[in-house]
Order: C-alpha cells, then sequence, then structure tokens
C-alpha cells in the first residue's frame, strides 16, 4: 500500500518550524523541529497513530531538509 504525506509549514522562528501533515484518509497532526540542533517534536498526533507510524516519517523527512539546511514552506513524504 503507498503512503503519502503532504506536510507544510504553519509557523516559523528563529528557534524552530512548525508543520502540520496530512494524509488523503484524513490523519491530521502536527511536529516541530529545532532549527539548531534538528530534534523534532510531536506536538499533535492523529487519533488512529497511537504509534506515531506517520509523524516519524515526517520527521525523518523534515531532518533530511534541516541537514541540507532547508525549511520549506511544502514537503512531502512518499513511499
Amino acid at each position: 500500500m503507498a503512503l503519502f504525506i503532504e506536510i507544510n509549514k504553519v509557523e516559523e522562528d528563529s528557534e524552530e518550524a512548525l508543520y502540520t501533515f496530512c494524509t488523503s484518509l484524513g490523519n491530521n497532526g502536527k511536529v516541530s523541529i529545532d532549527k539548531k540542533s534538528g530534534e523534532c517534536f510531536i506536538i499533535e498526533e492523529p487519533e488512529n497513530d497511537k504509534e506515531s507510524k506517520l509523524a516519524i516519517r515526517v520527521m525523518i523527512k523534515l531532518n533530511q531538509h534541516w541537514k541540507k539546511g532547508e525549511f520549506p514552506e511544502e514537503t512531502c513524504w512518499a513511499s
């Protein structure tokens, strides 16, 4: 089964960037990434994702961008 997660930046300041994410099935959540360390935090996860499988994929993608010095307005996870 294919998985596509849309990831959009909603806020950004000098310390962190906040992103929302959603799937075609309506699974919505929020994560943040620390701009200095690249550490990500789950702010809000979908109700049916108790194992954080979606949020973990989003954080992996954001960390890939962080390593390049990027905090994109939008990105995605596709597998």
